[in-house]
């Protein structure tokens, strides 16, 4: 909670603005709520989202309906996983929206004046609903996220009684860099990723990568993030003093910048699904790894491109399909073969 004064009620409070999550998510490319189809894989389990306005003809191309169960549309499908329950008062929610969310989302979408420091405030209380939740892949610390919500704080009140936020802006610890390549995610695929590594924190997010460093003193230090390099260094930074300034990217070098994280997320899913198959197959009383073929066995039906892509990551499908390759090799080493 920002205020840390009443109590957080409030009930489906998405931890990322909406325009951004539609952004990236909506079916039909519009970034309207409850249009979003929105996949979250982990090393450790993955779900689907679906908003509310997706058609049933969208619904039947990512999922066998005839077996899609009411248990699993309400344990899974109308569970928004980057929405969450009591973490705002009502008070903090209205001042997250009229202060920085509708201003800087008309801001993006058609060029309307704002403040300087709005931008600022704006992704610094992304970030920060993003560190307290963890859910996101990273946590800045309590430190870290306790100075974050106490300059959010303030400007707040300031912001609400009209009073000086000069110095505010000048002591608030994030400066931040910002890449774009606007209206990607109407065309292309798009996910949300961040890694925090070194006391920096770059994410994808969308049409937009963002690089942040949590103290005025230090320089940013040179980053790998899948080919993103260059931009990142060259991108001008962003303390809330003047205009916000994006460093715009063509499809084709953003693309580069997605399909190379592409692969690295894909290799750690793999190495991840690995793991746990070596694990399951020692507790079952085996010697060492699970044999390659079975492996190889176990990905080719896991992700059958035959079987929907809702389907493929349905929470049971792991058990039922890993339970029927071992099933076959138990019979087949009974029988000798």
């Amino acid at each position: 909670m920002i205020c840390q004064e009443n109590e957080a009620t409030k009930t489906n409070s998405h931890v990322i603005p909406s325009f951004l999550v539609t952004m990236f998510t909506s079916y039909n490319g519009s970034g309207k709520r409850d249009t979003e189809v929105l996949f979250s894989i982990s090393d450790t389990k993955d779900s689907v989202y679906t908003g509310r306005a997706v058609p049933d003809t969208k619904l039947e191309g990512l999922f066998d309906t005839d077996k899609l169960t009411e248990e699993r549309i309400q344990e899974e499908l109308s569970k928004n996983t980057v929405a969450k329950d009591f973490i705002f008062c009502p008070q903090c929610e209205k001042r997250l929206a009229d202060l920085l969310e509708s201003p800087y989302a008309q801001n993006q979408r058609n060029g309307q004046n704002i403040n300087d420091d709005v931008p600022l405030f704006f992704w610094l209380s992304v970030v920060w609903r993003m560190s307290v939740t963890s859910d996101y892949g990273f946590t800045l610390g309590e430190d870290i996220e306790n100075t974050l919500q106490l300059y959010l704080k303030s400007y707040f009140v300031q912001k609400e009684s009209h009073a000086n936020i000069d110095d505010t802006i000048k002591y608030v610890p994030f400066r931040y860099k910002l890449l774009r390549c606007k209206d990607y995610c109407k065309v292309k695929n798009g996910f949300c990723f961040a890694k925090f590594d070194n006391e920096i924190l770059t994410m994808i997010l969308g049409d937009y990568i963002l690089q942040v460093i949590f103290n005025l003193q230090s320089d940013f230090p040179k980053t790998e993030f899948y080919g993103a390099e260059t931009f990142l260094e060259e991108a001008t930074i962003n303390h809330g003093t003047s205009k916000e300034v994006v460093m715009e990217l063509d499809v084709d070098a953003y693309k580069k910048i997605v399909d190379s994280f592409v692969r690295y997320a894909a290799h750690l899913k793999r190495v991840a699904i690995e793991g746990k198959l070596d694990f399951i197959w020692q507790r079952l009383g085996h010697i060492g790894m699970m044999p390659t073929e079975l492996k190889k066995e176990f990905f080719e039906t896991y992700y059958d491109e035959k079987v929907k892509i809702g389907d493929r990551h349905e929470k049971k499908r792991f058990a039922v399909v890993l339970t029927r390759i071992l099933a076959k090799y138990d019979k087949s080493k009974a029988y000798g073969k």
